[in-house]
């Protein structure tokens, strides 16, 4: 199993969210703020209160396949939005709850 983790604007989420259910996910996890520092800069709540500049974290355990449709997915949103996406091995305990029925 593939665990893909996404750093996005939050304008964005839905899009993300919405592709990583098209590409056979069960389910995601969102953080809805998250603050750090990239090539564009330092990206705090305190600093930034509206809601396009703020970053949000998905998290989503998949396939290989699946996590290989995300990640192409993504590369249309960022060309034009900041954001970063991580995917890594991982074993998960109930597999069969990241499974569809």
């Amino acid at each position: 199993m593939k665990k893909v983790e996404i750093v996005v604007e939050r304008t964005q989420l839905k899009k993300v969210t919405k592709l990583i259910d098209s590409c056979g996910a069960v389910g995601y996890t969102i953080f809805p703020n998250v603050d750090g520092k990239g090539t564009r800069g330092i990206r705090e709540e305190s600093i930034n209160m509206l809601d396009v500049m703020q970053n949000a974290m998905i998290i989503t355990v998949v396939s290989e396949e699946n996590a290989m449709e995300i990640v192409e997915g993504l590369q249309d949103i960022f060309e034009t939005y900041s954001g970063i996406v991580y995917v890594t091995d991982t074993q998960v305990v109930r597999k069969n709850h990241f499974e569809k029925k």
